[in-house]
């Protein structure tokens, strides 16, 4: 193994952008497991390519250990980020046990267990002696690459639309400095061309950043765009490496090899700096324009549905009078019905009126700071009494005195909402309970509504919170399909969020986070 200077700064470079994506994304959430694994990862492939170097600059035996450990470190970042990617999931007890095998391959490799010495050639080229314990680390090395894939795959069969398109950046981008290195490192050695062979490994990079950029983005671009534009580039790559050969080619008839391939490279950088620009000048233009005629289209659409609720709400209003009215002339059994229909559809339109305008700039939030406990403890007390006449027990578990900026009617919808979701989903038979929690401690205030009612399917989880949608085992069950909707769009403009959790016959959880 030797580097020409152009091959060390090239590794050097690689090994620092790595370095510093790993620790960018660490600190954008430094309590997430799942960002701690990727900045083992990215470490681990920092310092292993840094190591590449340091052993043929110094010869030492030290630096080939280092790129046995920081290939054990980037390989424990990917099993964990494997189990834990996208979604920061909770890593039980028995699954650490699984990694205990890290423990002596740490401890074997400073002690010259796989690697004895380096050997030097005559023309200054540095290769590792193993020993025959060599295999063993290969072993291991093979055995947790392939478990990580597996993990990989069995979390992609699990996640939401959304989830899933995190994990289609990570493999395209695996797959990505797989063709790399294949192409850089493989086919074009074979093809006796031997210069270009250290660009394999600036594939790192776009694995790195293609999960980070999944890790830190919480609304993605969608995958073929990512795709088209990884396109563009691997084209303008590849006119950049032909230029490269043709330049060297033709400048090292004239000068001196050493100072030809610098030349060279020199030049297909700068054409490379100058046409990754203008391509990124020309697709922001693009996103922008497309974006902002889509925000437009948006906001007409939400205007259009206030005014046809708005344009609705009369009629059935006098439908509603003109009822009441014949109701004292004319005694008929359809009469309840139809004024049943009518009060329907009032509250139906009346939901889609709110939340088109909480959609909208329309919805006019005063903004205060609410005693959060005292508003659910005023609101539970009143669906106590409403549950108490369907036998079911309400348990009320509330910390005093947390105190939100929001807006006080808003946030009392959002809690009567989950608590008329809770009576309204109770099962007929065996235990009638919902829970009423709310507390803060180190993090956010977290509220909680749960209940022992039906439970959603796993089927219906991922779009319970979508305007009208029903889940499959509530569909004779009354209501708009709005109320979710409702509250999860309270939730976010107060910069909160709101989960589900749920299993059908075990009831369900809905958590609000400020």
């Amino acid at each position: 193994m030797t580097f020409s200077p152009l091959q060390e700064v090239v590794f050097l470079g690689t090994a620092i952008v790595n370095f510093l994506i790993g620790v960018f994304v660490l600190f954008k959430n430094p309590r997430s497991i799942v960002n701690w694994s990727f900045f083992c990862f990215a470490c681990g492939i920092a310092v292993w390519i840094g190591s590449l170097v340091l052993v043929f600059i110094t010869k030492s035996i030290i630096f080939d250990r280092v790129i046995l450990m920081a290939g054990t470190t980037l390989l424990f970042g990917l099993v964990l980020l494997a189990k834990t990617f996208p979604n920061s999931s909770q890593i039980k007890k028995s699954f650490w046990l699984t990694l205990i095998p890290f423990i002596p391959i740490c401890v074997a490799i400073p002690f010259g267990i796989f690697v004895s010495g380096i050997e030097v050639s005559a023309n200054g080229a540095v290769a590792p002696i193993n020993t025959p314990w060599f295999p063993l680390y290969a072993f291991f090395f093979g055995f947790y690459v392939i478990f990580s894939i597996i993990l990989f795959f069995r979390n992609y069969r699990k996640l939401s639309d959304l989830a899933r398109l995190k994990m289609k950046y990570l493999f395209f981008g695996a797959a990505t400095f797989g063709i790399t290195g294949f192409v850089f490192s493989a086919v074009l050695p074979f093809l006796g061309v031997f210069d270009l062979n250290f660009m394999g490994i600036l594939g790192s990079i776009v694995f790195v950043t293609f999960t980070a950029y999944a890790l830190v983005r919480h609304q993605l671009m969608d995958i073929r765009v990512v795709i088209q534009k990884s396109l563009i580039y691997a084209t303008l790559l590849g006119v950049i490496v032909s230029l490269y050969l043709l330049s060297a080619l033709h400048i090292g008839l004239i000068i001196p090899e050493h100072l030809s391939v610098m030349i060279s490279a020199g030049l297909s950088v700068v054409v490379g700096i100058i046409s990754v620009f203008l391509i990124e000048i020309y697709s922001k233009k693009r996103v922008e324009e497309k974006t902002s005629h889509l925000k437009e289209l948006r906001e007409k659409e939400k205007q259009i549905m206030v005014d046809i609720s708005h344009g609705l709400q009369t009629p059935l209003t006098i439908l509603k009078s003109e009822l009441e009215s014949l109701r004292h002339h004319v005694k008929l059994p359809s009469l309840s019905a139809l004024d049943k229909s009518v009060d329907d559809i009032s509250k139906f339109i009346y939901d889609f009126l709110n939340l088109s305008k909480l959609e909208t700039a329309q919805a006019n939030f005063i903004w205060e700071k609410v005693n959060l406990s005292r508003l659910l403890s005023d609101t539970s007390e009143y669906f106590s009494t409403l549950a108490e006449a369907k036998h079911i027990n309400v348990v009320v578990n509330i910390q005093p005195d947390i105190f939100v900026t929001g807006d006080k009617n808003r946030l009392e919808e959002l809690v009567t909402n989950l608590l008329s979701n809770s009576v309204k989903y109770m099962h007929n038979g065996g235990e009638k309970k919902i829970v009423i929690a709310l507390n803060k401690n180190r993090g956010p205030i977290e509220l909680s509504v749960s209940d022992t009612g039906i439970g959603i399917s796993s089927e219906d989880l991922p779009h319970i919170f979508d305007r009208f949608y029903r889940a499959k085992n509530g569909d004779d069950i009354h209501g708009t399909g709005l109320g979710l909707a409702i509250c999860k769009t309270i939730a976010e403009r107060h910069n909160g969020t709101i989960t589900v959790e749920s299993s059908p016959g075990f009831g369900t959880a809905f958590i609000v986070k400020f």
